[in-house]
């Protein structure tokens, strides 16, 4: 009987799988699996910042579930690492269109803008909001503009990739 589970992703934890079938663990680890996935995909329907706090919320239920239900210890928690990489990926792309938007103003009007709205309706449909924190996209007529990242925590711009919760922050020279 072992041999049914060859290839698949149980062969290394046959007997294991065979042992929690028996005792009917897996029907609740498959329940509990379940669970977890509809607590993710209900988190990526909302917008964001909500997106990020249910999916923080989904990830901090994964706690209680039995050390023994090895589909969902395994395979869930990833889903909340490849929401947050999505959504820094989404607030570095909405950087990278603003610090566009920005040299093309500069480029027509020869000096920064002020402030974001200077870039709406000619440069940019609306000042963006914060995939964070839902506020608008920071500006700063220093050297950098900024994204809060994953904390929602305004740091002004600073951090680096290498911090736990950097802000994200786009550069355009003068």
């Amino acid at each position: 009987m072992i041999a049914t589970f060859s290839g698949s992703m149980y062969s290394s934890f046959g007997p294991l799988v065979l042992l929690s079938r028996a005792a009917g663990v897996m029907d609740l680890d498959q329940l509990a699996y379940i669970d977890a996935m509809q607590a993710y995909l209900d988190a990526l329907a909302l917008p964001m910042p909500a997106r990020l706090a249910a999916a923080d919320a989904a990830e901090t239920n994964l706690v209680a579930v039995p050390r023994i239900y090895l589909i969902t210890r395994l395979i869930t928690p990833a889903l909340g690492s490849a929401i947050k990489a999505q959504e820094t990926c989404s607030g570095l792309l909405l950087c990278t269109r603003t610090a566009l938007a920005v040299e093309r103003y500069r480029l027509d009007q020869g000096e920064l803008p002020q402030n974001l709205a200077d870039l709406v309706p000619q440069y940019l449909d609306a000042v963006p909001s914060d995939p964070f924190d839902g506020k608008p996209l920071r500006y700063l007529r220093l050297d950098a503009g900024y994204s809060v990242g994953h904390d929602g925590v305004d740091d002004g711009g600073v951090g680096s990739i290498n911090s736990p919760e950097p802000d994200i922050t786009f550069t355009v020279e003068r």
